[in-house]
Formats: structure tokens, sequence, C-alpha cells
């Protein structure tokens, strides 16, 4: 992985990177990383994803590509996070049927 240092970032800035990131349940530095992958996954308005075949009459991808849905598909899986600790699931689902029962 690759990492990035940004220097003189601006108080309020950081300080609104917080907020957001409390809201979400995230340290500031995961939901800088959620932001940044969510911004630099999308497409702009108009551009084809690279290996979409495009028409040459319009240069809009072909019958079949749906970039809203791709879109859509980048920002879900940019806001999931590991878990804060390891976890059983199966001893999480049997915790939820002895409850239930």
């Amino acid at each position: 992985m690759a990492s990035l240092t940004i220097d003189d970032l601006d108080d309020e800035v950081m300080q609104r990177l917080t907020a957001r990131a409390a809201r979400h349940g995230r340290s500031p530095a995961e939901e800088a990383r959620a932001l940044i992958a969510v911004k630099t996954l999308e497409k702009p308005a108009g551009e084809t994803p690279d290996d979409a075949p495009v028409q040459s009459s319009d240069r809009r991808p072909t019958q079949g590509w749906d970039d809203d849905k791709e879109r859509r598909l980048r920002r879900i899986l940019a806001l999931g996070r590991k878990p804060d600790w390891p976890f059983d699931q199966k001893a999480e689902t049997d915790a939820l049927w002895n409850f239930v029962e």
C-alpha cells in the first residue's frame, strides 16, 4: 500500500474531517481514505471506463454498460471498512438465535 502525507492542512478542514469521520464511525485517516477512493474511482461525466467498448460514432459505451450502476457500486465499496476487532460470525449468529428462542 502507498502512503500519503498532507502538509499544511487547514484547521477547519481537519475539524470537519474529524467530525465527518465520527459520524461514520471511522478514524480521520479512514475517512480520508474513503473520500479519496470515492472521488478517484468516480468517472467524470462523459468519460467512459477504460475497458468499455466505445462506439466510434458518439464515443459512448455500447449497450449493456450502466455507468450509474458502476458509480454507485464503487461508492458502496468505498464505505466498507474492517471491523474494529475480530469476531466469530458463527458465535454471533448462535447468540442471536439463542436470544430469539
